[in-house]
């Protein structure tokens, strides 16, 4: 408990004098506390680490750091872990493999009982599939579409719902054919907020095909009136 607000201490005197933080060598030992037995402790470091060098852009993530927190990413708690998936999407991993091995790790996050968590996750995977093929790319999609629905089904927050319904439509709009069969999930419901109706119908038109295409323009005739 000292260290976890130890770390956040430096950060005080980084805003009261952000000189006093780089003479007295404070930002080598924050990394150095990246490996603090305390998940909290941890999660702490990587927070001060990336307001105090905001203007280098951030904590400066390799490969043994990112290896490191996602061998112990299961010891966070869900604040710790959107910390920690917030990190990896500025990590460019080097070789397929890696990429292979990291989102078997995070296949374990998309089906956690917080939305924060889920979400963090896909846009892990969003970031490490952009530059694979886009067959392998279609398949980690396939991945990320139980959990999003999951998300938006039931008794979801309003505010979770949009936010979940903005991923589904970045996705759909780089790879389409991904939600084709549970069109009717996007069908607007009499008591939807404009913004997500507005979101619904931008998602659509890209999920629309042959086998769905005249039940999908039969439910728009329904809208008109709105």
């Amino acid at each position: 408990y000292v260290r976890r607000t130890a770390v956040l201490g430096v950060l005080k005197v980084h805003h009261l004098d952000c000189t006093t933080v780089t003479d007295n060598n404070y930002v080598n030992i924050l990394y150095n506390m990246l490996r603090d037995p305390d998940s909290k402790v941890v999660s702490n470091s990587v927070v001060a680490l990336n307001e105090i060098m905001m203007r280098e852009g951030g904590i400066v993530v390799n490969t043994n750091i990112v290896v490191y927190l996602m061998q112990r990413l299961n010891e966070f708690d869900e604040w710790g872990k959107c910390i920690i998936l917030s990190l990896l999407i500025t990590y460019a991993p080097p070789t397929d493999n890696d990429k292979f091995s990291l989102m078997n790790i995070l296949d374990g996050m998309l089906s956690y009982s917080n939305s924060a968590v889920v979400l963090g996750a896909c846009k892990c995977f969003l970031s490490i599939s952009r530059a694979l093929q886009s067959s392998v790319r279609q398949q980690v999609f396939q991945r990320l579409k139980n959990p999003l629905l999951t998300l938006i089904s039931g008794y979801a927050r309003l505010e979770t719902k949009f936010v979940v319904l903005q991923h589904i439509y970045k996705l759909v709009s780089i790879q389409q054919s991904i939600f084709d069969d549970g069109f009717k999930i996007f069908y607007c419901q009499f008591n939807d907020p404009s913004n997500i109706k507005f979101m619904k119908l931008k998602i659509l038109p890209y999920i629309a095909n042959r086998e769905n295409v005249i039940e999908i323009v039969a439910e728009l005739s329904e809208y008109v009136g709105d």
